[in-house]
């Protein structure tokens, strides 16, 4: 984190929250010093980046390729009219540093697959922002490949799913076959409303952990129109192929 005016600024912008119980001035700190990667700054993405900020979180290290489109713009809370055409990567940058300006927002226009390298290594835990199984089959082999735990979170339509997920078990592969398809914002939409909720829901997850309370495995389902929200156990599948075996079909390990 940029340098700050130390305790009496952490207790003039964090009040509200040091007087949790759950969080308190040594939490608050913790928070402070955390690194997190944000992949993809979309709908999910955009939510859960603000809310770290905001929370304190000391480096949000952010990829994405894509430019702000017209249609975005109902879901995606980094954005608004004058962004349109812009990287989403360099736009949302802008806007988290307005946010918290004692939070360093490393940007990165292009894919994951192709910055890992620069962008991953060091960080606390990853979030996914992603729209994409097969961004997410990476992301969940980067996590066991470099040791770091990462939040799932997928949202389509009226139903959301997210869960922390760890490189010694459960990962993405001990429930989701590698043919798997899933209902995406493209093919089902989304209420932008579900997307924050669900965003809320992630980064809190993240939160946990990086306070030392994380709750590995444990699917939060959430139906926005009913309101319900589900606790799903997901155990670590024995011989796995990923986090067991390190059989990475979408990591490339050998180029640069």
């Amino acid at each position: 984190m940029k340098e700050s005016n130390g305790g009496e600024y952490l207790k003039r912008r964090f009040l509200r929250q040091i007087i949790l119980d759950d969080v308190g001035e040594k939490g608050q700190r913790k928070l402070m010093e955390a690194k997190v990667l944000i992949v993809g700054v979309g709908a999910t993405g955009c939510a859960q980046a603000e809310l770290l900020a905001r929370m304190g979180v000391g480096e949000i290290r952010i990829v994405d390729p894509d430019r702000v489109e017209e249609s975005n713009l109902h879901r995606q809370t980094c954005y608004d009219e004058g962004d349109l055409g812009r990287y989403k990567a360099a736009r949302a940058s802008e806007h988290l540093s307005r946010i918290h300006p004692h939070t360093i927002v490393v940007a990165a226009v292009g894919r994951i697959e192709e910055n890992w390298r620069e962008i991953a290594p060091g960080v606390d835990i990853i979030l996914d922002g992603t729209d994409c199984v097969r961004t997410r089959y990476f992301l969940n082999e980067l996590s066991v490949h470099l040791g770091i735990p990462w939040v799932f979170t997928g949202v389509a339509g009226a139903f959301g799913q997210s869960v922390l997920l760890s490189p010694d078990g459960p990962c993405l592969a001990c429930f989701l076959p590698e043919n798997a398809t899933l209902p995406t914002c493209d093919t089902e939409g989304v209420f932008p409303t579900l997307a924050v909720a669900l965003s809320a829901i992630s980064a809190h997850t993240a939160v946990k952990y990086l306070l030392g309370r994380g709750e590995v495995g444990v699917m939060k389902v959430l139906d926005i129109n009913s309101g319900r929200l589900e606790n799903i156990k997901i155990a670590p599948k024995e011989g796995c192929s990923v986090h067991e075996k390190r059989v990475f079909k979408h990591l490339d390990l050998e180029s640069k």
